[in-house]
C-alpha cells in the first residue's frame, strides 16, 4: 500500500494477551486463528507465545523471575508482522493494546 493510500475497510486486529484468554487476536472482541486464516503454523507459534503469557505473567506479581520479557515483547511484534503478512492489506494489525 502506497503512502497515504486509504485501506479499503477500517478493520483493526489487534495482536496482545489477556488473562485466560484463549487467543491473542483481538477485533470484535476475542478472535481465533480459524476466523483469519492463518496457517497451522503461524497459529501454533501465537498459542505458544500466548501460553507463555498464561504461564509466566501474573496480574499481581508481574512477570515470572527470570522470564524474558524482553524477548517475549519481540517474538509478539514479528508475530504481529506475519500475521499482518497472512490476513493482507484488508486488515491493519498492531501489536499491542
Amino acid at each position: 500500500m502506497e503512502p497515504g493510500q486509504e485501506r479499503a475497510s477500517n478493520r483493526v486486529l489487534r495482536i496482545f494477551c489477556d488473562y485466560d484468554a484463549e487467543w491473542p487476536l483481538w477485533e470484535f472482541g476475542l478472535q481465533s486463528a480459524e476466523d483469519y486464516g492463518l496457517s497451522e503454523e503461524l497459529s501454533s507459534k501465537l498459542s505458544a507465545w500466548n501460553e507463555d503469557f498464561q504461564v509466566h505473567m501474573h496480574w499481581e506479581r508481574g512477570w515470572s523471575e527470570g522470564f524474558g520479557e524482553n524477548k517475549w515483547n519481540e517474538t509478539g511484534r514479528q508475530l504481529a508482522l506475519e500475521v499482518q503478512r497472512e490476513v493482507g492489506e484488508e486488515i491493519l494489525v498492531v501489536y499491542g493494546v
